[in-house]
């Protein structure tokens, strides 16, 4: 018997230590459990505060083992994206509820001038950059008001797809990385810092 759905004191929701959780899976005979706590971010305010924080996962985890028990680490990842258009957020929400991911997805319309991510955020990003929506100076303001939210909120990493040749200028920072793709038939660069 197995248990792989535990929210241990990581979790916004969970109240024990995993220590505690993991002798009383034991004591109950299960032989297996997975500590799936929550990987939430919400830039709007909206939830609440709901960060994750790397430390407290690793701290709660790293040295805890029982004979008898194995003991299982992940996430419960929660998506939160958002967009100035409001039907780009429902289009977005009822895409992923035809993936059947809406429970670990939330959509807000915002402003990227608003956003301030959690320290620990991952950023996955493909902001408009002329070619299909909105003009080049446009996009171009875009990126530099994305590298100054990023500059002022730093985050643990952020990966931007963009077919904007000058994005590293317009957003002020090189990337540590890039790779090349296609958005659609766009030639693109996922820019990725970490």
């Amino acid at each position: 018997m197995f248990d792989f759905h535990m929210h241990s004191r990581v979790s916004f929701d969970g109240h024990d230590t995993g220590r505690a959780m993991a002798q009383a899976a034991l004591d109950a005979g299960l032989k297996e459990i997975c500590f799936t706590d929550h990987l939430d971010y919400d830039p709007t305010g909206q939830m609440g505060d709901l960060t994750f924080r790397t430390e407290d996962y690793n701290a709660e985890y790293d040295r805890l083992s029982l004979p008898g028990l194995t003991i299982r680490r992940g996430v419960e990842f929660q998506g939160v994206g958002f967009d100035i258009d409001p039907a780009a957020v429902a289009l977005a929400a009822a895409n992923a509820k035809l993936a059947g991911v809406e429970k670990h997805c939330k959509f807000f319309t915002a402003d990227v001038k608003d956003f301030s991510p959690a320290p620990g955020a991952m950023v996955f990003t493909n902001p408009p950059y002329g070619e299909r929506l909105g003009d080049l100076a446009a996009a171009a303001e875009l990126e530099r008001m994305l590298g100054r939210r990023l500059e002022e909120n730093p985050v643990r990493s952020a990966y931007i797809i963009t077919a904007d040749a000058d994005f590293e200028q317009h957003f002020g920072k090189k990337a540590k990385r890039r790779r090349k793709l296609y958005n659609g038939m766009i030639p693109c660069q996922v820019y990725m810092y970490f």
